[in-house]
């Protein structure tokens, strides 16, 4: 499936679809946070079971604040550094199964 938009990254996030996560730090590196499969779904967030049996969520923002390219969804966020506002990458998401 090519996700190019929030509404289709929205459609996309289907109950026990799995995806893949990754976090980013303020140095750029990333970590594998696992694949979790979709466990609620609702018109302002979602949720992904964790290997501990909760979830975790995430709260769609403005759309502005995601990219899509190769497959891969990514989540900014707004961090203050040096007295400036900057958009700082800290998620990403990659779809595994439908």
């Amino acid at each position: 499936m090519n996700i190019n938009n929030l509404s289709q990254f929205k459609k996309a996030l289907t109950l026990g679809s799995v995806w893949e996560t990754f976090y980013f730090d303020n140095a750029g590196a990333y970590a594998s946070l696992g694949v979790r499969p979709v466990s609620i779904k609702q018109t302002n967030a979602v949720a992904f079971k964790t290997p501990s049996g909760t979830d975790s969520w995430l709260h769609y923002d403005k759309a502005n604040m995601y990219s899509f390219n190769d497959g891969k969804v990514q989540v900014y966020t707004h961090r203050r550094r040096a007295g400036q506002d900057e958009k700082v990458l800290l998620l990403e998401y990659r779809l595994i199964s439908k």
